[in-house]
């Protein structure tokens, strides 16, 4: 805005600060999701949600909980990746250290699209990639938004589910001029 409309307006700025109010004020609020505290858990790859775990805004959900199962060739086939450098390493005696940093490289791949270390460590046991992937919670909260549905395809970065911490909320309510006492000498503006 240029000068003229901000004082066409009626337009008043001032630096927020600590300051005295009246004795006592009540003021009507609405309570307000703390931003700082919350989540969005996103698709790490592409694929086919077989099976969403959560169902609806205001269920709890906490760290670690099954949120989804996804469906992906991509990763599919970085287990299977995975499963042959584990293989090559076992089988191969001169080349031991090659073959580890192929392992290593793969895990490390797997670990990028958060699998956790018992998926790993199962993909090892059972030498047999799985058709679908589930995706935990990191994190303890309410869902907001829940985004997705059963069957839907997803793009890396698709937002699934908000999760919002409540423990720590904001309540937002409007004060106007005539509600603040000044106890100081301070020009007002608002």
């Amino acid at each position: 805005l240029t000068k003229e409309e901000i004082i066409a307006a009626n337009i008043q700025v001032d630096t927020v600060r600590m300051k005295n109010m009246a004795e006592q004020v009540t003021l009507t609020g609405t309570v307000a999701v703390n931003e700082d505290q919350v989540a969005v858990i996103a698709s790490r790859l592409k694929g086919r949600l077989e099976r969403v775990y959560v169902r609806s805004t205001g269920e709890y959900i906490s760290r670690g909980k099954l949120l989804y199962d996804i469906y992906s060739e991509e990763l599919l086939a970085d287990e299977n990746d995975y499963l042959l450098a584990l293989s090559q390493y076992e089988n191969t005696l001169t080349q031991k250290e090659i073959a580890k940093q192929l392992v290593e490289g793969a895990r490390k791949k797997l670990l990028s699209w958060t699998l956790t270390e018992d998926q790993i460590q199962e993909l090892e046991r059972n030498n047999k990639p799985s058709s679908t992937i589930s995706f935990f919670s990191d994190c303890d909260g309410y869902i907001t938004e829940l985004s997705v549905r059963e069957g839907e395809y997803v793009e890396i970065g698709t937002p699934v589910v908000k999760i919002a911490d409540l423990r720590s909320v904001w309540v937002e309510a409007q004060m106007y001029s005539d509600e603040v006492k000044i106890l100081d000498d301070e020009p007002k503006a608002f």
